[in-house]
């Protein structure tokens, strides 16, 4: 019998992470079903984007069971992206985030086991890592220190105990995001320098020697459809950490000084972040030969050109920034 594509539910893929992910899977002729509430992105958007496509859309909550019910029964894999992100978003909105980020996400969860699918992915954080000397790997103990991070490793924790054999989770620690989207993010830190250059404003840089590992959206995309592709005997189960590179906040000033010498960057001493972190993608690298695409220089002036090309001015608009938005 010939191969049929699986059909892939994408729940929140009208965000950041979604909407590169859903480009992917649309061009490599994947049956999609895009799951959002639309709140950074007109979903007319979406419409006429893939208007020629087999896209299905569906405007929804992620806590409507009823609505997440219907569309998972339809799926072969569900890739959950809706969540609030980012540690200030989530400072600010503590009840919410429990609601959307725990409570509906272990739901789906649920819902996935209870009908047999063969594949969850579920995207977590490196932040789980928090504060650690050495590289963490998927072994490390984990010392989450905000509740964005403590609410990821709650929500791993209980996926993993509670999802029985026939349907496992994948779970994918993300590295720090970066690069350009649909959905263009400013709140992030990379894609932040890089709207301030295009803009010709002078950067900031706070305490830079605190360690992160970043990883570009497009090979977060990727490695989601490597593992949507892998045997689920090889990635169900799994944890892993998706990092491209570990870079010092400090050598992104370096990285960008060296691309545009007349950019205007301080560095200052006060630092009230005290999350520092290296991840290694060793367990990556043999599970779905995960080779990362890009770098941060890439992503750099990949979004230094999209900021100049569509003219964004305002950083700061609440389009671009997670936390204005709720």
């Amino acid at each position: 019998s010939s191969y049929i594509l699986p059909k892939i539910l994408v729940i929140g893929g009208a965000g950041y992470i979604g909407s590169v992910l859903i480009d992917k899977l649309i061009s490599q002729k994947f049956k999609v079903i895009l799951f959002d509430k639309f709140v950074y992105n007109d979903i007319n958007f979406f419409k006429k984007k893939y208007k020629d496509t087999n896209l299905k859309i569906i405007n929804g909550d992620s806590q409507n069971i009823n609505k997440i019910f219907n569309a998972v029964k339809d799926c072969d894999a569900v890739v959950h992206l809706a969540e609030l992100v980012g540690d200030p978003l989530c400072e600010k909105r503590p009840a919410k985030t429990y609601a959307i980020n725990y409570l509906a996400s272990i739901t789906i969860g649920n819902i996935c086991k209870n009908l047999e699918i063969d594949k969850f992915i579920y995207v977590s954080s490196c932040s789980v890592y928090g504060a650690n000397k050495k590289i963490t790997n998927e072994k490390s103990s984990i010392n989450p220190l905000s509740i964005y991070a403590k609410l990821k490793a709650l929500c791993e924790k209980h996926l993993i105990r509670n999802l029985d054999e026939s349907v496992r989770p994948c779970i994918l620690r993300l590295g720090t995001v970066y690069g350009a989207s649909d959905r263009p993010r400013y709140d992030l830190v990379v894609n932040l320098f890089s709207g301030l250059i295009a803009n010709n404003k002078p950067i900031t840089i706070n305490g830079g020697n605190q360690w992160r590992p970043f990883v570009h959206v497009k090979d977060v995309a990727d490695s989601i459809i490597k593992i949507i592709n892998s045997d689920k005997k090889i990635v169900n189960g799994q944890i892993i950490n998706l990092v491209g590179e570990n870079l010092k906040i400090s050598k992104i000033g370096k990285i960008i000084k060296s691309i545009y010498p007349r950019a205007k960057i301080k560095y200052e001493d006060q630092t009230t972040d005290n999350r520092n972190y290296r991840s290694s993608n060793k367990k990556a690298r043999k599970i779905i030969k995960f080779r990362p695409n890009f770098k941060v220089i890439d992503g750099i002036k990949e979004i230094v050109l999209q900021t100049k090309k569509n003219k964004i001015k305002d950083l700061f608009n609440k389009k671009y920034i997670n936390i204005l938005n709720y």
